[in-house]
């Protein structure tokens, strides 16, 4: 699901195909063979059904409090049962002929339809590895200090331990075990939920897929998202090492070998327009 792209000119800028008001549409990025004529066809929200896959089914009202309180309470006598299997939302027509909401981009054949929701949520994006960049070092700063606060309250532990050798009453071990320490680690990156919609048909066999079919297709879409964040989430990690293995090497340069290139050009440059024993004074505008 995208949002149209609005005609430029050759003198706009890299934001002037966006439309902010236009609706998001469907556009196929890919297609089986023979349905190769689908790939970069648009499909419009009030076109055909299979936006409602993108429509969350509305939940049932909230029960009153006498009967909700009966439901639990039934719910605590009686076994639990096993947790329904999370699956995409769906849109399954059985046969397209007979839903008057089809849209069809060829001549209607006999068949069904099914569209699976895909979404995920991606953090490959510039603003999230920025975000990810700065939240790393401080993560390091903390992590450093915590480590130093860590050795200082060691030492004065022992020291303690020390000066206290001998006396019954004094426990060590619980000095050090009724300290906690904070478990310092980076957020969770910055995401944005990305869609799209798998589309399957039977057109033109007159046959509806099975539940096995159906089953495999929904699962298969599930673990392509569950991956595709997971693939995403170790790219951005490996940006971010990058990127902080950048920093790290200017900072070193700034530090340590900046100022010896700096002495270095400058020694060339006096040696450059010093005058050799018996050269020719050198004219200003040349020096310049």
């Amino acid at each position: 699901m995208v949002a149209p792209k609005k005609p430029i000119k050759e003198d706009d800028d890299d934001r002037a195909h966006i439309d902010p008001d236009a609706a998001n549409v469907i556009q196929f990025i890919n297609a089986s063979e023979g349905h190769e004529y689908l790939v970069d066809k648009i499909l419009k929200q009030d076109q055909g059904l299979t936006f409602d896959v993108f429509k969350d089914p509305e939940q049932a009202p909230a029960e009153e409090g006498e009967k909700a309180e009966e439901e639990v309470t039934a719910s605590l006598k009686s076994p639990q049962k096993e947790k329904a299997e999370v699956l995409p939302r769906t849109v399954y027509v059985k046969e397209v002929v007979s839903e008057p909401r089809m849209h069809f981009f060829k001549v209607p054949r006999l068949g069904c339809y099914m569209a699976i929701r895909l979404e995920y949520e991606s953090c490959l994006f510039e603003e999230s590895l920025d975000a990810a960049v700065v939240d790393y070092i401080e993560v390091r700063q903390r992590q450093k200090e915590q480590e130093e606060e860590k050795k200082s309250f060691l030492e004065k532990a022992a020291q303690e331990e020390r000066e206290n050798e001998g006396d019954q009453t004094f426990d060590s071990a619980n000095l050090s075990t009724n300290r906690r320490w904070e478990e310092i680690k980076p957020k969770p990156f910055k995401t944005k939920k990305v869609q799209f919609v798998v589309c399957l048909n039977t057109l033109g066999q007159d046959r509806e897929f099975t539940q096995e079919e159906i089953l495999f297709a929904q699962r298969t879409v599930r673990d392509f998202a569950k991956s595709w964040e997971h693939i995403e989430h170790k790219n951005l990690e490996q940006d971010v090492f990058l990127r902080l293995a950048s920093i790290e090497h200017d900072a070193d340069y700034k530090k340590t070998k900046e100022p010896v290139d700096n002495a270095d050009l400058e020694k060339r440059v006096e040696e450059s327009i010093a005058l050799k024993e018996g050269d020719d004074p050198v004219e200003e505008d040349v020096k310049v």
